[in-house]
């Protein structure tokens, strides 16, 4: 039986997607399933992603008795005035039995930079118990790279998760940026764990975190960056309108009221301050990162979320 040129349209709340379907099944002495898929469009309120081909074939093993076989997506593009996606592609294996489906798969670009190897499975006799297991994530972020390795994340709604992310050579400049509200600058890298707690409502929490600098920069504050009226205050400021540091360390904390806590740990010199001597500071930094992880882990988890979020500012 052939089913050709089949025109399928899926429209819903901020979704909507169009693409033309090849069904095939044979029956007889082997028993198979054949999918193709082409010229698929998938329109978001902030993005658009465009699928050049589909396919999927499934046979059926009466011994196991389980349909099984494999899947792919070519050429998957995104478009996206928020995000800059380099073209993609996805393949897999699919496992069909009576009351559970079993899947894994890999999501790639052609230079390995965007990379996502998984596994998972879902049961249709207790939906709660289905989960995607991550066994290795990546993208590139700031000059550096934001990964997850072996994370389990729950398919079904409204289950919590956990996380951490291996922060690897990130540019300070990015975070001292939206630490405070882009009164600063950096030079240098800083490596890392994060380890991040998503509740069952969506409230985003942050373990504590330390991310060290990989050698030595400069730091520069702007006044107005650093709070208070007394000498002690004003020699601060001084020293961190130009530090050359040796040593740095940002350490992440949420305070109890749920505000996420910043201090930086620096170790340098100023060559036009305090005679340029070295020194040793720990400052409390307080902006809006985590809003800032907040908007990039949603995207990540919760897609919906973040784009109704962005609708409504």
């Amino acid at each position: 039986l052939e089913l050709l040129e089949t025109a399928v349209n899926v429209a819903a709340k901020n979704f909507d997607a169009q693409l033309t379907l090849d069904i095939m099944l044979q029956h007889g002495a082997a028993n198979s399933v054949r999918v193709q898929g082409r010229d698929v469009a998938i329109k978001l309120p902030s993005a658009s992603i465009a699928i050049s081909a589909i396919n999927a074939e499934l046979t059926l093993d009466d011994a196991a008795q389980q349909w099984q076989g494999n899947w792919a997506l070519d050429a998957i593009a995104v478009e996206s005035e928020s995000l800059a996606v380099p073209a993609l592609k996805a393949a897999g294996t699919l496992t069909i039995l009576a009351d559970v489906v079993k899947f894994t798969g890999s999501i790639s670009s052609d230079d390995k930079t965007y990379e996502t190897t998984f596994t998972g499975e879902y049961s249709l006799q207790k939906p709660s118990a289905s989960h995607l297991k991550l066994l290795h994530a990546q993208v590139p972020f700031s000059g550096g790279v934001i990964s997850v390795n072996t994370a389990k994340i729950p398919l079904a709604p409204n289950m919590p998760i956990a996380l951490t992310l291996a922060v690897e050579k990130v540019a300070i400049d990015t975070l001292m940026q939206a630490l405070t509200g882009s009164k600063a600058t950096a030079s240098g890298v800083v490596s890392g764990k994060l380890p991040l707690r998503i509740s069952k409502t969506g409230v985003i929490t942050v373990g504590k975190t330390s991310l060290k600098a990989e050698g030595p920069g400069i730091i520069a504050l702007s006044p107005e960056a650093i709070p208070g009226d007394n000498a002690q205050v004003a020699m601060v400021r001084d020293l961190l309108k130009n530090l050359h540091y040796t040593v740095l360390a940002l350490e992440l904390d949420m305070a109890p009221d749920n505000t996420l806590s910043a201090t930086l740990a620096v170790e340098g010199a100023n060559p036009d301050a305090q005679n340029g001597r070295p020194v040793k500071l720990n400052v409390h930094l307080s902006g809006d990162l985590l809003n800032f992880i907040v908007q990039n882990t949603q995207l990540m988890t919760d897609p919906k979320s973040f784009i109704e979020q962005k609708n409504h500012e």
